[in-house]
């Protein structure tokens, strides 16, 4: 038995066949070790570095030209008819047809005052680490209106006065000046994307109108600037001159003349005094003065504008004062509202020309009430017919009457309905694969703001109330049932809501090599091309490269002792043969 043992121990062939079995090991752990880290680096490395288009493409802008500048009002009356580009393109177009009619994109538009803090929403969703940035501003239009830079824009590397958080030199009540292209999307909201510029402070949004990415090759300027030494400058305003009117045309002793101011050129604001020619004087572009004698009077008219340094002009007029008017007393009423309900002021208005001021006044408002003012206000305590009986009376005790009839109705009782949230239903997802789903609601009061917010989001989820949009990615550790409850409530008075729950199942992540899957909700594989993300866990990038080194090391290790033990088993073999 130990002669065919030592003889086993030291045949050749033997030992040729266990060395060739041992080289085998070695080159399998070789290979397994490399196809280990190469799967694991293809998993972390895409999911850690934002697809972000290069500085090189955003030359690639279409040529405009000089932008058109439009007014808030101009933007306020577009529909989605007719102004639909493709807002996250980096080429969009110069204009749009529509019923035949061209209406140009490329817009330029100024001044406008931002109404909240800059807030930022849609992040990753074109661009993994971006965020589109909103600057909302005051308009008509009940959806809203805003200058929004897409996430494209920043990863193509234009910059703003904002960064990717909505801060910087921005901040609610900035004066915002833009270029860029007209948006309006499936909510209503007006947007204009500032692909080009964006100023703050009132500065044109760039050194010429045209907006181009190399400013040299402009040669206009924005309205109001002018070009000296290739850059836009502010247009010097033009000289000051003034002039005024009075009315009536033909006052007499004791009745109101009501002075007008009319300046132009200069810079805005204005101040304008008078001095009335009797001694007395005043201020504002409008002021009331009553003469008392009957004679000519020079009434002169000083105005200062707001220019570095100011600009001062003067303009005298004469006004002749009669002891009489020549023509008989005319006198009118009117209120309004004109169809006033129960309880609401009605205001009364009188006009009184010809004989001789001052007036007076007597007011009938058909209810018991009365009064003796030239502009009184009462209210009607039932709903009925009334008949407005109004006289006035000049200083020589002529009258003019008049009167009219007056309907109070008893108001209507107005109701705020509540607004009605549609939500997805039931939604089953894979750990490790992404969810996401958009909520809306519809309000029965038209004009109405609806405003959207969740409770109960898992940890890593999260909703865009702008938007609209539910995302979430949940981790193999967060298996289990979940419910988000996601409110609707409208700006009505008082506020109504509207609430919905959404349960959601996490089921474990695929154990087969599929990616998962879902029922009854939308699904994908997580950005970044991640194709194993549905069953490798998600860790970071620094956890992975220490358990590839810790894999790395330890083959390496186990390869040197393989190595070390196939040289000792050499001689003990060698000497085993000269000991025989």
């Amino acid at each position: 038995m130990e002669t065919h043992t030592n003889q086993a121990v030291l045949s050749p062939r033997w030992d040729r066949r266990e060395t060739s079995a041992r080289k085998n090991k070695v080159r399998v752990k070789c290979i397994l070790s490399i196809l280990i880290a190469t799967i694991a680096f293809t998993a972390i490395y895409p999911s850690q570095t934002p697809r972000a288009t290069s500085a090189a493409t955003a030359a690639a802008l279409t040529n405009c030209g000089a932008p058109t500048v439009i007014t808030l009002s101009q933007l306020e009356t577009l529909t989605t008819n007719t102004i639909i580009p493709d807002k996250t393109s980096l080429t969009p177009p110069c204009s749009v047809t529509y019923n035949g009619q061209t209406y140009p994109t490329y817009v330029e538009l100024d001044g406008m005052t931002l109404d909240t803090n800059p807030y930022t929403g849609d992040c990753n969703a074109n661009v993994q680490g971006y965020c589109d940035v909103h600057l909302e501003f005051a308009c008509t239009v009940s959806a809203g209106c805003l200058f929004e830079i897409d996430q494209k824009w920043f990863a193509a590397g234009y910059t703003y006065p904002v960064n990717t958080q909505g801060a910087g030199s921005i901040a609610q009540g900035s004066i915002v000046s833009a270029t860029g292209f007209l948006y309006t999307d499936d909510h209503g909201i007006h947007e204009l994307h500032p692909t080009v510029s964006v100023s703050v402070g009132g500065a044109p949004p760039a050194n010429c109108s045209n907006g181009a990415i190399d400013p040299p090759a402009c040669t206009t300027c924005p309205t109001g600037y002018v070009m000296q030494n290739n850059t836009c400058v502010t247009q010097p305003p033009p000289n000051l001159s003034t002039s005024f009117t009075f009315n009536p045309t033909s006052p007499t002793i004791n009745s109101a003349v009501t002075l007008t101011s009319t300046a132009v050129g200069g810079t805005g604001p204005y101040t304008t005094s008078w001095d009335f020619g009797d001694g007395a004087s005043g201020t504002g572009a409008t002021a009331v003065h009553t003469y008392t004698s009957a004679q000519t009077f020079t009434v002169t008219e000083s105005v200062t504008d707001s220019s570095a340094p100011s600009q001062t002009v003067t303009k005298s007029q004469n006004i002749a004062i009669s002891s009489f008017s020549t023509a008989g007393l005319t006198a009118s009423m009117s209120f309004t509202p004109s169809s006033p309900l129960v309880g609401q002021t009605v205001s009364f208005t009188s006009t009184a020309s010809g004989g001789l001021a001052p007036y007076s006044y007597s007011w009938d408002f058909g209810d018991g009430g009365t009064s003796t003012g030239s502009a009184p206000t009462h209210a009607y305590n039932a709903a009925g017919v009334y008949t407005i009986a109004f006289t006035a009376i000049d200083s020589s005790n002529l009258r003019s009457s008049e009167q009219t009839v007056l309907i109070a109705t008893q108001p209507t009782l107005q109701v705020n309905n509540p607004p009605i949230l549609s939500t997805p239903a039931d939604k089953t997802i894979k750990a490790g694969n992404i969810i996401t789903f958009t909520v809306n609601a519809t309000d029965p009061d038209p004009g109405e703001r609806i405003i959207f917010t969740a409770s109960g989001l898992p940890q890593g989820a999260t909703f865009d109330s702008f938007t609209r949009i539910f995302s979430w990615t949940p981790s193999p550790s967060q298996t289990g049932t979940y419910t988000v409850i996601f409110i609707a409530t409208d700006n009505g008075s008082p506020p109504r809501s509207d609430s919905k729950p959404v349960p959601i199942q996490v089921e474990p992540a695929a154990t087969n090599g599929g990616t998962g899957g879902s029922t009854g909700g939308s699904t994908k594989t997580p950005s970044g091309g991640c194709s194993l993300c549905g069953f490798i866990p998600q860790t970071t990038t620094n956890t992975w490269i220490l358990v590839m080194a810790g894999i790395l090391g330890f083959n390496g290790l186990l390869a040197v002792k393989t190595l070390r033990s196939r040289s000792e088993l050499a001689r003990v073999k060698r000497r085993l043969r000269f000991a025989s």
